[in-house]
């Protein structure tokens, strides 16, 4: 066994062996990573027999269960020619379906481009795969403004804390850092990620570990614009989080299960009173706004949820 085989053995299972940085310098991964990689993926190759054996196994027939492309490019199905339909059905990532045409190639059959982003399931007969559509390159600065010199902010938005957000940041710290930057001239600002985390389980908070691309995560909303400040204060109210709240928002760190409890339960209760008074009545313009959201968001808000 050599470091030839191990990369050819990852070269099969789809892994690339060699990349570029953002300056275009070319890299080779260590063959020590492809080694552990590929034992995660189920493809052990740590000796002679566990190569062979690997081999042998991404040589059966069947699709695997995730396939790369890129958008606009043909997509290369490993199937065999006897089983090859005129059409499969393609479910994309925001729910919609339609029929993609096949056509059969020397190593089994290519998929017309899709030309939309975004993991898409793929299903004919009792076979499907999960097909990763990755765009042509990253959306640069030089997109956005091409030829011009522009100057931005990063921040975490966790810390952005403020008062009444329970000490972990919200739409509001942000609207304030976004007004001030602008004040001097700043052309962008740059947050971490806000997708859906888990709600049930605060203590997975990592913004860069979501449940969902596809929802923003709640504790970050800032509720006072929509239903205004006096509401607000009667929902803590009602639920007397007022001192543990402040007592969290100035803590030198994040109490993070805490502090989500507490502001969900606030959320919570201005749910609860906006269902039983605006959703009831069912023709105010909050109703009518978030009955749009839900019919807009149908079927993955509910799956979501």
């Amino acid at each position: 066994m050599n470091d030839e085989s191990v990369e050819a053995l990852a070269h099969r299972a789809g892994l690339a062996v060699e990349w570029r940085d953002y300056a275009n310098k070319p890299h080779r991964v260590a063959i020590e990573s492809l080694h552990r990689i590929l034992s995660a993926m189920g493809l052990p190759c740590d000796t002679h027999g566990e190569l062979q054996d690997s081999e042998r196994r991404l040589a059966l027939p069947g699709l695997p269960p995730l396939i790369t492309a890129t958008v606009g490019a043909p997509i290369d199905l490993p199937i065999a020619a006897e089983k090859l339909p005129a059409s499969v059905r393609l479910t994309a990532e925001d729910g919609t379906t339609l029929w993609a045409e096949l056509r059969p190639t020397a190593s089994g059959a290519c998929l017309s481009a899709i030309e939309t982003t975004g993991y898409h399931l793929v299903e004919f007969g009792d076979q499907h795969v999960t097909v990763a559509v990755a765009p042509q390159q990253c959306f640069t600065t030089a997109d956005a403004a091409p030829g011009e010199r522009l100057c931005g902010l990063a921040v975490q938005a966790y810390g952005l804390s403020s008062g009444g957000d329970c000490g972990i940041g919200d739409m509001a710290g942000i609207a304030a850092l976004a007004t001030q930057a602008a004040k001097l001239k700043a052309d962008a600002l740059a947050l971490s990620p806000m997708h859906a985390l888990f709600t049930a389980e605060p203590t997975r908070f990592s913004p860069y570990a979501p449940s969902s691309r596809l929802f923003y995560n709640p504790l970050y909303a800032d509720p006072r614009p929509l239903f205004g400040d006096e509401r607000v204060e009667k929902a803590i109210a009602d639920i007397g989080v007022l001192s543990a709240g402040a007592e969290l928002s100035w803590r030198p760190l994040i109490d993070w299960p805490q502090s989500a409890k507490i502001k969900m339960s606030i959320l919570r209760r201005l749910f609860e009173d906006f269902y039983a008074t605006d959703f009831a009545a069912a023709e105010t313009p909050l109703a009518m706004d978030f009955s749009k959201f839900l019919d807009a968001s149908r079927p993955l808000l509910q799956e979501h949820a």
